[in-house]
């Protein structure tokens, strides 16, 4: 049984790490975070992408997770500061992958909840090892 209050077990937080793993799956080399209007959905629905090669894949996000509490989850993994509206600021999640490898994802923007993209770079070492650098 799961305290409550644990952070790891909420939904935006598994989703925010399945899709990094899953960029690092793909071999993909940034990823986009969209948000669309929608008829049944005053909030809008969004849709993850991943850039592989020259191409994007596209997934719905499921419906329960929320534009502003995915681009806060992302904002406190990243460690961003927020400055202001008008103030660019880098953040960086550092994923390890293995003992020896690390994954960084690049946030070069101050994303807000009312901003209806947001892209993330994929900083990895594909030339290396086996799938995306993770050891099976």
């Amino acid at each position: 049984m799961s305290d409550v209050g644990n952070v790891d077990d909420s939904p935006v937080v598994r989703f925010t790490n399945k899709v990094l793993l899953d960029a690092l799956g793909k071999r993909a080399h940034a990823i986009r975070y969209r948000r669309y209007p929608s008829r049944t959905d005053p909030r809008g629905r969004v849709v993850v992408g991943f850039r592989v090669g020259e191409e994007w894949q596209e997934a719905l996000v499921p419906s329960i997770l929320r534009w502003g509490k995915l681009i806060n989850r992302l904002k406190v993994m990243s460690r961003m500061v927020d400055y202001g509206p008008n103030v660019s600021t880098d953040g960086t999640i550092v994923l390890r992958v293995s003992e020896s490898r690390t994954a960084r994802f690049r946030l070069t923007s101050n994303p807000r909840p009312g901003d209806d993209e947001l892209l993330i770079e994929v900083e990895a070492d594909w030339a290396a090892g086996d799938s995306a650098g993770m050891e099976t």
